[in-house]
């Protein structure tokens, strides 16, 4: 059986990436809140519980554009919440839910400490 690695990160800053790995190769990564066209994501394809949202996660292919559409209209997601719809792709990729419970439990963690650039 292949390692299968999904992730979900994003800072303060609202910089971003989901991520998807399996058997060792990165097969995609994207921007949830600027993630450009679907032909600019080779790794689309291998990974069809996102393929399945690419209304929000990806523009259509610019020969799928209806002729009332245009490339502002693309970009409109002001009503969306891309955090949840990563985790949300996430959860329907794995089966594991993130729930109330789970946040209470203690769970394994790494901390890694960078040294100071200061010194």
């Amino acid at each position: 059986m292949r390692a299968r690695v999904y992730s979900a990160w994003w800072n303060v800053n609202a910089n971003n990436l989901l991520s998807f790995a399996a058997g060792g190769e990165n097969v995609l990564a994207i921007d949830a809140l600027f993630p450009g066209r679907q032909e600019h994501h080779a790794g689309l394809a291998r990974w069809p519980e996102l393929q399945a949202m690419t209304d929000f996660f990806a523009a259509p292919a610019s020969e799928d554009l209806d002729e009332e559409e245009d490339e502002d209209d693309l970009d409109d997601r002001a009503g969306y919440d891309w955090r949840a719809a990563c985790l949300a792709v996430i959860d329907r990729s794995t089966g594991a839910r993130l729930t109330g419970e789970w946040l209470e439990q203690p769970h394994p963690y790494v901390t890694v400490r960078m040294p100071d650039a200061t010194r």
